[in-house]
């Protein structure tokens, strides 16, 4: 049979040991950094001869994405 002070000191550890862990999480969860949006992750290169609307295409796009 154990000890009530056992038992305590068992109980702090277990404590201690959670708290640790909490910290470190946070700590990883500060560090993150946030996800990019999918405008951000967007490439597109518009192809194709002097006035055919590359750029009145590339104006369109960049409304529409909220570029």
């Amino acid at each position: 049979m154990t000890s009530a002070s056992d038992e305590l000191a068992y109980l702090k550890s277990l404590v201690g040991q959670l708290t640790n862990k909490i910290n470190e999480l946070e700590a990883k969860q500060a560090s993150k950094k946030p996800a990019p949006t999918p405008a951000q992750q967007l490439r597109t290169i518009l192809v194709g001869p002097p006035g055919a609307g590359t750029c009145a295409q590339r104006a369109r796009n960049a409304r529409s994405l909220a570029l």
